[in-house]
């Protein structure tokens, strides 16, 4: 691999996850006891609605203020990391 390439099973994994959906932001941190992986903490910030509107095709995040504290309060609540992987729940019209 030349010195710009970039492997990403290389990369560490992220020390939490962080959900943004329609109606919450949820945060989770997984870490290993006997050799399981499992959740060390948890959090759940509701959002009023339409701060986010899912949508594949127009602006999801409507209220960026409202968005932006929700993601710092569960990031607080699980113990502010300093990798995180973040992810938008974006319902397929089969579900609806």
């Amino acid at each position: 691999m030349s010195r710009w390439s970039f492997d990403l099973t290389e990369a560490p994994p992220p020390d939490a996850a962080v959900e943004i959906a329609a109606r919450h932001v949820s945060a989770a941190t997984i870490g290993r006891r006997g050799g399981q992986a499992v959740v060390t903490a948890y959090a759940v910030e509701p959002l009023p609605e339409a701060a986010v509107v899912p949508s594949l095709t127009s602006q999801n995040v409507h209220d960026r203020a409202l968005a932006s504290a929700a993601v710092a309060k569960v990031l607080e609540a699980v113990g502010r990391p300093k990798r995180v992987g973040l992810g938008f729940r974006i319902p397929s019209r089969r579900s609806r």
